[in-house]
């Protein structure tokens, strides 16, 4: 089973403005129209992870990009989910004992949707084997920076790479263990 990410950041790195709201600096180079392959990754996966933060703003959304797939929603407290989810309770700075319960639950690779603490804190315990990201050329200067503060240093290489017409970078990567 592998846990493979996908997102989308500035040029200079960041997940979000200081406002930490993707979506209003996504419209300056995001193609509404354009899937950036998120179909083809999740025809790829059996199931995908995301946080009770992140799973409640999606809620507050008229977009659901997961389609039929099975939703783990990793919460620290009992919490009400919608039909087709899952909540695990875990401890709010453990990836490890959540990935546990994944194995136990989930059939085919995993995709970790979310906010930058939850994959920052599945990168940093070395659980992340594919990140996928689409850099839109739009610089923000500061804000949230994807992949946070980390002290574990990981080799990636990358395995494909794809150029869209209103200059969106796809690169993919796998981890080099």
């Amino acid at each position: 089973m592998k846990i493979k990410t996908y997102s989308f950041i500035s040029l200079d790195g960041y997940a979000a403005g200081d406002d930490n709201e993707a979506g209003r600096w996504l419209d300056n180079g995001y193609d509404s129209k354009e899937d950036y392959g998120l179909r083809e990754l999740l025809d790829s996966v059996g199931s995908v992870v995301m946080n009770a933060m992140y799973y409640a703003r999606l809620q507050g959304c008229d977009v659901w990009a997961f389609g039929d797939k099975t939703c783990y929603i990793l919460s620290p407290h009992e919490m009400a989910a919608a039909a087709g989810t899952e909540i695990i309770l875990h401890g709010d700075k453990d990836p490890v004992e959540a990935l546990d319960v994944l194995r136990r639950r989930s059939g085919g690779d995993i995709l970790l949707a979310g906010d930058t603490q939850t994959v920052a804190g599945f990168l940093e315990a070395g659980l992340i084997d594919e990140i996928v990201l689409n850099t839109v050329p739009v610089t923000l200067g500061r804000g949230t920076a994807f992949f946070g503060q980390s002290e574990r240093a990981t080799s990636w290489k990358l395995s494909g790479h794809k150029i869209y017409g209103n200059g969106v970078i796809q690169a993919r990567y796998t981890a080099d263990r």
